[in-house]
Order: structure tokens, then C-alpha cells, then sequence
């Protein structure tokens, strides 16, 4: 089965497991059927892991904040990403900055060139 259909077949089922309780077990089993998928590393040949999220964003806008990174892609372990890559070998730079209306600071990385 294709991955992308199972995962939106559980995105269906979950809604509809809200809604009518004879949805909960097909939801259950969908769950656990993708939850399988993702333990055999299918987010990794797709390119749908987090690391690689953040690097095509950085590639396609130049740089990345961890709101972008939350807001955009539901990465809530941000640190824990940039920490990776960077151990992974990529040169990541992060430059303090602070928000012009909120006066919070705030870091945006890039690749340093």
C-alpha cells in the first residue's frame, strides 16, 4: 500500500473516529500500521524526516528561525535538529536577532559559506 494514501486513510479515519465510535478500531489499526511504516524508516526515502525539512528550507529561503521551523513544519525539538546536523557535518550558523514589534530576540540560521 502506498504510504501516502495509508497515512491519509488514518488522517480520515481519525476524524471520522471523532464523530461515530465504530471508526475507533479501523483508526486503531491504521495507526499502527503507519506507526510500522515509520519505524522501518520510510520517512528517510521520502525525504519527510525532519533534518531534511529544515534543509530544503534553508536551501529554497536562505535561512530558518525555530518559529518557522514549528509554524511550518511542526518541529517541536528544533535544537535537538540544528545539534544533529551540525554533528552530521553541515556548517549551520545561527545569528541572534531581535524581533522589530516584540523586541524578543530570537536566532536564525543558515548554512555559514
Amino acid at each position: 500500500m502506498c504510504e501516502d494514501l495509508l497515512h491519509t486513510m488514518g488522517d480520515t479515519a481519525v476524524l471520522r473516529a471523532w464523530r461515530d465510535k465504530q471508526w475507533v478500531s479501523p483508526h486503531k489499526r491504521l495507526l499502527v500500521l503507519s506507526q510500522s511504516l515509520e519505524q522501518s524508516g520510510w520517512k528517510m526515502h521520502t525525504g519527510t524526516n525532519q533534518l531534511s525539512l529544515i534543509m530544503n528550507h534553508i536551501k529554497q529561503n536562505g535561512s530558518i528561525t525555530q518559529r518557522e521551523a514549528y509554524i511550518d513544519y511542526g518541529i517541536q525539538s528544533f535544537s535537538k535538529r540544528i545539534s544533529e546536523l551540525r554533528s552530521m557535518g553541515y556548517p549551520i550558523m545561527g545569528v541572534r536577532r531581535k524581533h522589530p514589534v516584540t523586541k524578543q530576540d530570537y536566532t536564525r540560521y543558515s548554512i555559514a559559506i
